[in-house]
């Protein structure tokens, strides 16, 4: 009978061990890479162990980002990048999350996304979490992540992009910032193709492009190398659809 016991001991304790690392073999084995860009790999890895990157885009890297999609590695990369829960962001900075803000979501992350400021609809009370992505609707949303972290967005010099009258009006400022801050560069012959739309990975290595202390401390213009990415090439898909607000 004691015997017994000590067996039914031992097994829980293994069973629990089991349980404990478990997470921790998931939080660091190697993301599947099969669907990305080469461009693309190393970015991707580095940025799926800093633990921001949704497990339900870690794959399809090549296709178009949605809306949803990118609020949600928005908010997990404020909390990477604050070392806090985003209920705690909310707290800090008196902000509650409305579950009626839209009609079409109530995604815990959209609704975070929009009570800070990240983001916000497409009219009419409604979000359009499945709304395609592009790159003016990026820079805006990647201006106001890091003004969540404590960044001063404000003032940034003029991006001279070539068409940035194509951009839409409201997110001039974001298109600056980025370009200013080397979080994201053109597509070519001097462009930024605002309309243009964004990838999965082409989101993924832009929230890695972003270093929080860098981006919290500075008042200075990037002075790096401001020559096109090249993030489109061979990947390029075409033009996404041009939603009036972000």
């Amino acid at each position: 009978m004691k015997c017994s016991v000590k067996r039914v001991m031992s097994t829980i304790l293994i069973l629990s061990l089991v349980i404990a690392i478990s997470p921790m073999i998931a939080a660091t084995s190697a993301p599947n890479l099969d669907s990305a860009s080469i461009w693309a790999r190393d970015g991707i890895t580095d940025a799926v162990a800093k633990g921001y990157v949704p497990e339900d885009i870690q794959g399809g890297y090549t296709d178009v980002i949605t809306r949803r999609e990118f609020c949600r590695m928005a908010v997990m990369w404020v909390e990477y990048a604050t070392g806090k829960s985003i209920d705690a962001v909310l707290a800090e900075q008196g902000k509650s999350i409305d579950p009626y803000s839209f009609t079409d979501t109530n995604d815990p992350y959209i609704l975070a996304a929009f009570a800070l400021g990240i983001t916000s609809g497409t009219g009419g009370g409604q979000f359009t979490p499945n709304g395609q992505f592009s790159r003016e609707q990026a820079a805006t949303m990647i201006m106001n992540t890091c003004r969540v972290i404590g960044a001063n967005v404000g003032d940034s010099p003029d991006s001279g992009f070539a068409d940035m009258g194509s951009a839409s009006s409201w997110a001039v400022d974001g298109i600056n910032y980025v370009r200013a801050n080397g979080i994201m560069q053109g597509t070519g012959n001097d462009s930024f193709s605002p309309k243009f739309i964004y990838t999965r990975e082409q989101s993924i290595i832009t929230f890695n492009n972003i270093d929080p202390d860098a981006v919290r401390a500075s008042g200075n213009p990037y002075t790096g190398d401001s020559t096109d990415d090249g993030e489109y090439g061979d990947d390029y898909k075409g033009n996404s659809e041009n939603f009036e607000v972000f």
